[in-house]
């Protein structure tokens, strides 16, 4: 026994279809359903010529490299926030010292200030590889066989 609506073959005693979970009625078909191009809407699967292509998006990268992606996307997104806030306050600590004070300390800080803003741009270029590695891409998937290909 077929299914009418996606085609897929069911078991004689299913009640429901176990790839689009539409119910399996007493008028399912015993071969399988003669499709026209013009009555199913979307892109015919070329691969097994019964499938219809449905848009879906998937990770451009392998499992473990988007894991990566992700440990690197994370902790840099929070060391760009904490140099911020540290330039901030250095900054602000700086800039409040008075015109008499030690010229040592005015160049602490703007040492200080170059560390954290070269910490932070190193964040940020983490941040944006980890971007890289988790971004998705649009595919077409047959929803019969499988198939995927990309779409443009």
């Amino acid at each position: 026994m077929f299914c009418n609506s996606c085609g897929q073959a069911a078991p004689e005693e299913s009640r429901f279809c176990h790839k689009c979970g539409k119910p399996l009625g007493v008028n399912q078909t015993e071969t399988a359903p003669v499709r026209s191009p013009i009555a199913s809407v979307g892109i015919r699967c070329k691969t097994c010529d019964v499938g219809v292509l449905r848009s879906e998006k998937r990770y451009r990268m392998s499992g473990p490299v988007v894991a990566i992606g992700y440990i690197l996307l994370v902790p840099s997104i929070l060391g760009v926030a904490l140099s911020l806030f540290m330039f901030m306050s250095v900054a602000g600590s700086t800039g409040s010292a008075s015109p008499g004070s030690d010229a040592s300390a005015a160049i602490a800080g703007g040492i200080a200030s170059g560390i954290i803003i070269v910490i932070g741009v190193i964040a940020f270029v983490f941040g944006l590889l980890g971007w890289l590695l988790v971004m998705k891409r649009k595919v077409l998937r047959c929803a019969t066989c499988g198939a995927v290909v990309p779409a443009s």
